[in-house]
C-alpha cells in the first residue's frame, strides 16, 4: 500500500465515522415488526431500525424522534440503518 493509499483510506474512515455520529431527526409512525420497532418516516419511502428508550410506550403513534445512526446494518426489513434513538416527542396519537 502506498502512502497516498493509506492517506486515502485514513481519511475515508474518519469521514465514515464522524457520519455515524451525526445527529438525525425525522418525523413518522412508530410501529413494532419482527421484534423491534421501526419508523416510517413521513412523506419518504425512508424507514428507520430504532433503538431506545420510550419506544413501547409511543408504537402506533406519530412521532418526531432524533438520534444518531447505530453502527452496523438494519435487521427488520425495510429498514435502511439503525438509529439510537436520543429523544422522541409524540405528535399525535395513533
Amino acid at each position: 500500500m502506498t502512502l497516498r493509499s493509506a492517506l486515502f483510506l485514513s481519511c475515508f474512515t474518519a469521514v465514515a465515522a464522524f457520519a455515524q455520529q451525526q445527529p438525525l431527526t425525522r418525523t413518522g409512525c412508530l410501529l413494532y415488526k419482527n421484534n423491534g420497532f421501526i419508523l416510517q418516516v413521513d412523506d419518504s419511502a425512508e424507514v428507520l431500525q430504532l433503538t431506545g428508550a420510550s419506544l413501547q410506550t409511543n408504537l402506533g403513534n406519530h412521532v418526531q424522534i432524533s438520534g444518531v445512526p447505530a453502527a452496523g446494518a438494519a435487521t427488520i426489513s425495510p429498514a435502511s440503518q439503525i438509529v439510537n434513538v436520543r429523544s422522541l416527542a409524540l405528535q399525535s396519537a395513533g
